[in-house]
C-alpha cells in the first residue's frame, strides 16, 4: 500500500516541508540579517559588538528549518554568507577598515555548525511527525488506509464532485464473515482480511483510494468515475476474490455502488446510498453487486 496514490499528501514526509512559509517568518529573517548590516554600514565607529551581531543570522536558520528541515538551514546559511560577503566588500569599497577578522571567522563557523545542527534535529522531527501521521491513517491489520483517511479523502472528492467531477463509492462486505471466523478461527479470518485488502489495493487506481471501513467492510472511492466504471471495478474485485480461493471454505464478497448526485448534501449521503445498495446485494443472495440509482438499488452482477 502506498500513501502516494492520491495528491493529499497524507503521510508524506516531503509534504511537511512543502507548506508555504509565512510572510512573518520571512520578514523576521530579513530583519535579523538587516540588523548587523545596518550597524556595520552606519555606525560611525566600529564597535566590538558588531561582529557578535552576526549571531542573529541564526534566526533565519531557526525559522526556515521549521518549514524546510535541513534544506531550510542550508538556504539560511547560504543567504547569510552571501550577505556577509557583500557587506564586507561594500565596506572595503567605502574605505572602511574591517576589524576583528578572527572573531568574525569564529562567529561564521559557529553559525554554520549551529544552523546545520538545528536543521538535522528539525529534519528528524519532521520525519517522526510524518510517520506518526501515517500510522494514524493506516489500518493496523491490513496496512491499507483506515476509516479516518477514507472520510478525509471522500470529503475532498465530494467537494470536487460539486464542481463537476464525477465520483463513485463502492462498499464491500465479506459475506458471512462472522461464521467464517467462528468456524476457522480469527487467525484464518485475519489472513482473509489481509488478502482481500491486498487485492483491493492492487486493483485500485492511483488517483482513487481503497480503505478498510470497519470489521469486514471496505470502501473504495473512485475519482473521476461513472457508474459503468465503478461496476467494472467492482466486478474485477469480485472475480479476483473468487480466483484466490481463500481459506478452507469459499470466501465471497458483496458490493454496493453509489455515484454522486447533485441532490446529495454531504459525503455521508453518498456513503448511505452505497450502503443501501450493499444491503440489497446481501439480501439478494450475496456474492453480487447492486447499484443505487437514486430511488432504489438495481442488481449489477
Amino acid at each position: 500500500m502506498s500513501f502516494s496514490r492520491d495528491a493529499d499528501g497524507f503521510g508524506d514526509p516531503d509534504d511537511l516541508r512543502h507548506r508555504p512559509i509565512p510572510l512573518r517568518a520571512l520578514g523576521l529573517s530579513v530583519a535579523a540579517l538587516a540588523v548587523p548590516v545596518l550597524v556595520s554600514l552606519f555606525s560611525l565607529e566600529a564597535a566590538d559588538y558588531e561582529t557578535l551581531l552576526w549571531l542573529l543570522a541564526l534566526v533565519p536558520a531557526l525559522l526556515l528549518s521549521y518549514y524546510r528541515g535541513w534544506r531550510g538551514s542550508a538556504i539560511a546559511v547560504a543567504v547569510g554568507m552571501l550577505v556577509l560577503v557583500a557587506l564586507q566588500l561594500s565596506l572595503l569599497l567605502l574605505g572602511r577598515e574591517i576589524q576583528h577578522w578572527e572573531l568574525l571567522g569564529g562567529v561564521v563557523v559557529a553559525d554554520v555548525l549551529i544552523a546545520f545542527g538545528i536543521g538535522a534535529v528539525t529534519e528528524k522531527l519532521h520525519r517522526q511527525r510524518a510517520r506518526a501521521e501515517e500510522l494514524s491513517l493506516t489500518d493496523e491489520l491490513t496496512g491499507i488506509p483506515n476509516r479516518r483517511y477514507a472520510r478525509a479523502f471522500l470529503e475532498r472528492e465530494f467537494a470536487a464532485a460539486r464542481r463537476g467531477r464525477s465520483v463513485a463509492v463502492v462498499l464491500f462486505d465479506l459475506d458471512r464473515f462472522k461464521t467464517f471466523n467462528d468456524t476457522h478461527g480469527h487467525t484464518e479470518g485475519d489472513e482473509v482480511l489481509r488478502a482481500f485488502a491486498a487485492l483491493l489495493d492492487e486493483t485500485t487506481r492511483r488517483m482513487s483510494l481503497s480503505a478498510r471501513f470497519g470489521g469486514e467492510e471496505f470502501i473504495t472511492i473512485l475519482s473521476s468515475c461513472d457508474v459503468e466504471g465503478a461496476l467494472s471495478f467492482a466486478n474485477r474485485v469480485l472475480d479476483g476474490l473468487r480466483a484466490l480461493q481463500l481459506g478452507e471454505g469459499r470466501v465471497t464478497v458483496s458490493a454496493g455502488i453509489a455515484v454522486y448526485d447533485a441532490g446529495m448534501e454531504s459525503p455521508y449521503a453518498l456513503i448511505a446510498a452505497a450502503d443501501r445498495a450493499l444491503y440489497e446485494a446481501k439480501a439478494g443472495g450475496r456474492d453480487r453487486i447492486c447499484i443505487f440509482d437514486g430511488v432504489h438499488s438495481l442488481t449489477g452482477s
